[in-house]
């Protein structure tokens, strides 16, 4: 409903932001954010791989969920990323951070940091 008249739905998020005073009529819509998950359970852990279609971008990320610690993880990822030829960054914004930044960006207004 937002997406094409800036009316928002009726429903409890609506209701909380009158709450907070915000002004509905001034939304619109910045970016919309379309993914599809891949998901593999292997053991103790899942592999979620991702595809992102925000603005004219694709992105893919890969994330592993796990009881395991956290250096176990990410060597998971090191080796996946040597197999599949794909670089680990620290640096990682989630999905629609980059999708608001990178509407943002065509948009030309400040971007959301780390």
């Amino acid at each position: 409903m937002i997406l094409n008249s800036n009316i928002f739905p009726l429903g409890e998020i609506i209701d909380k932001l009158h709450e907070l005073s915000f002004d509905t009529k001034r939304l619109y819509n910045l970016a919309t954010l379309q993914t599809e998950r891949l998901e593999i359970y292997e053991k103790d852990l899942t592999i979620c791989i991702d595809k992102n279609q925000y603005c004219n971008s694709l992105d893919y990320n890969i994330e592993i969920e796990s009881n395991l610690d956290k250096n176990h993880a990410i060597g998971l990822l090191k080796q996946f990323g040597k197999i599949f030829k794909f670089e680990i960054r620290d640096d990682y914004l989630v999905k629609s951070a980059r999708a608001i930044n990178t509407a943002l960006e065509e948009k030309k207004f400040n971007k959301i940091e780390n």
